[in-house]
């Protein structure tokens, strides 16, 4: 009798196992097996119902392949959704045979599933027209007849033989222990998830990878801005890679993580200042590099600018803000403190794309207010996304951060193991490209950078074709009033151009590397559309930003400052004012364009002292 109670207390266990264990394989564009050579497909991950959905875009008759290698039969989940009319199908391919999973003629969206046998399979899917496809996975097949059908026959011998023999304690107290721990698994499971927006920020973060999506308490959203930073907030960042690992656009394996902790507080107002200052004499419009989330805010270019001039400078950044927004700051704040300079930072990696997407937003605050995303765990067990497994796991990590501290304390190396883990200094640093990073050698020194996919590609655009984008006459439209604005209040309005980062890299790395091996290296940044690399038309292009924003600044009377060959000039010279790993500057570069602002203003003459 314990030993029937017992095998079935096993196989309870084992189907529990089972089930716990069940995968779910997210689909990627970087794993298609195909040489992306037919229509254009691009991903990106975004925010819904508070969790963070893959989707891929394709369009010209995309076709893209997946191979898998499954070791039991799992199921393929398919959502799509149309813009305008389309169609689809999803082929199977195995041992050579070519097999129809799914077709459909699409006028709205569709979900559909189809198994898929175990072993290695490749999944081809092909587009008709412009089709977003939501969170394509592969989950394995949750079967337990066999374990079922075995339960149901020890259980029947068990009903026969307990009539003539009592119960054993041992497996019944066994038994009873594991269904409290289940019950008691279950509470907190259930707890959570009601209580799941009252939770500390620290567990939804340490959900981050199963794509678990909360606001970061920080922000705030608005129908004036869309998303701003809360005002008299006072927290703690901390992060260890940069924007291109975090958005997937390099692995992290290609990067070197550092942990960067400092706190993050806001003034009265909602932006990176100690305080609200009733009299200023420089206010600083931009985006994320003036607000410069990924530094202290003592390393900011306002508040280096600040140190520079000795006048004060506050800092009105925020991260996301296009043209308009900026515009906006100023009106609803910044003007109220009489300015004596009002400085925009335009960056040309996204301002006049951003100008276009607000517009939409203030449209349609509700249709086009998507929350962009970050790339989410590609493979995830059933277990791994309950709540007491994410509790057990940050007490882990917390004893484990523990030890670490307390080894970094008392374990430091002697000055002469120091010097021997020294490189030495007789190699030469070579050129090569790692998984979406590159090394080179700058006097002698090896240099590292990664570029984000998005601004690269903007090379590949004319002066003529900003020319003619809708967010280029919003955008100078836009400056125009923000200088009306600023005489009327006696302000001096100054335009500051940032490039973005392949801006200044191109000419080094084409010293560094020939064409045909960087068109191939860029091609890592497009997997979705090989098309796009082409280093001949980037080099042409690569300044077509800065001569369309001089001459309108020139046509309309507007200092305009560009700060692309200084620090083009700087990095040259072996000084990398940017993260390797993030689109941003680092200290030293956020220090450099305040020193020259501050040269600019002196230079021109243009009055920032407080009387």
């Amino acid at each position: 009798m314990s030993l029937l109670l017992f095998l079935q207390l096993a196989l309870i266990c084992l189907i529990v196992g089972e089930w716990l264990f069940v995968s779910t394989h997210r689909l990627y564009l970087e794993d298609r097996t195909d040489d992306a050579s037919q229509g254009t497909a691009w991903e990106h991950f975004v925010a819904e119902n508070g969790f963070i959905v893959p989707k891929i875009i394709t369009r010209d008759d995309a076709r893209f392949t997946f191979h898998l290698d499954l070791y039991t039969s799992s199921v393929l989940h398919v959502r799509a959704t149309p813009d305008g009319p389309a169609a689809c199908e999803v082929y199977l391919v195995k041992n050579g045979a070519r097999t129809l999973l799914l077709q459909a003629s699409l006028s709205g969206p569709f979900s559909a599933s189809a198994l898929v046998p175990s072993g290695p399979v490749d999944v081809e899917i092909v587009n008709h027209g412009v089709i977003t496809w939501s969170d394509l996975r592969v989950v394995t097949r949750f079967r337990v007849l066999p374990e079922l059908l075995a339960f149901a026959i020890l259980f029947l011998f068990t009903c026969r033989f307990k009539r003539d023999t009592p119960l054993p304690a041992a497996p019944i107290q066994f038994a009873l222990a594991l269904a409290s721990i289940c019950v008691t698994f279950v509470l907190i499971e259930l707890g959570m998830r009601t209580v799941n927006e009252k939770l500390p920020f620290s567990v939804a973060d340490s959900r981050h990878d199963l794509g678990v999506f909360r606001l970061d308490p920080r922000w705030q959203f608005s129908t004036r801005y869309k998303k701003r930073m809360r005002p008299n907030s006072n927290t703690y960042t901390q992060w260890n890679y940069g924007d291109l690992v975090t958005t997937a656009a390099i692995p992290a394996e290609a990067s070197s993580p550092t942990v960067n902790r400092f706190p993050i507080s806001t003034d009265s107002e909602g932006f990176r200042n100690p305080v609200t200052r009733e009299r200023i004499a420089v206010a600083a419009l931009g985006d994320s590099f003036t607000d410069g989330l990924i530094v202290p805010r003592e390393q900011t270019w306002p508040a280096q600018l600040e140190k520079i001039l000795g006048t004060p400078v506050q800092n009105y950044g925020t991260a996301g803000f296009g043209p308009q927004q900026e515009r906006y700051v100023l009106e609803d704040f910044a003007i109220h403190h009489h300015p004596k300079v009002v400085v925009i930072a335009f960056f040309a990696g996204n301002d006049i794309f951003d100008a276009e997407s607000f517009a939409k937003f203030q449209q349609s605050p509700t249709d086009s207010a998507e929350i962009p995303g970050w790339k989410i765990k590609k493979v995830v067990m059933r277990y791994q996304t309950f709540y007491p497994y994410t509790l057990s796991s940050m007490a882990l990590q917390g004893v484990w951060r523990r030890d670490v501290q307390t080894a970094d304390q008392t374990l430091q190396p002697a000055p002469a193991a120091a010097a021997a883990s020294l490189p030495d200094s007789a190699s030469q640093p070579r050129a090569y490209f790692n998984r979406g990073m590159f090394h080179f050698p700058v006097h002698g020194q090896e240099m590292s950078v990664a570029i984000m996919p998005a601004y690269l590609r903007t090379l590949n655009y004319s002066r003529e074709w900003f020319a003619a984008r809708p967010g280029w006459e919003l955008t100078r439209r836009t400056y125009l009033e923000i200088k009306q604005t600023a005489a009327q209040n006696g302000a001096t309005l100054v335009v500051m151009f940032i490039p973005f980062k392949s801006q200044v890299f191109l000419p080094l790395l084409q010293r560094a590397f020939s064409s045909g091996d960087l068109n191939r290296d860029f091609r890592f940044y497009f997997r979705e559309n090989q098309s796009d690399a082409n280093v001949a038309v980037m080099a042409k292009n690569r300044l077509a930003q800065n001569e369309l924003m001089r001459t309108f600044c020139e046509d309309n009377g507007l200092p305009f400052l560009d700060l692309t060959p200084a620090i083009q000039q700087q990095i040259e010279q072996g000084n990398n004012l940017y993260f390797p790993d993030d689109a941003h500057w680092n200290a030293a570069g956020h220090a450099f364009a305040a020193q020259e602002l501050a040269a600019f203003l002196k230079q021109h003459k243009i009055e920032y002292s407080l009387p």
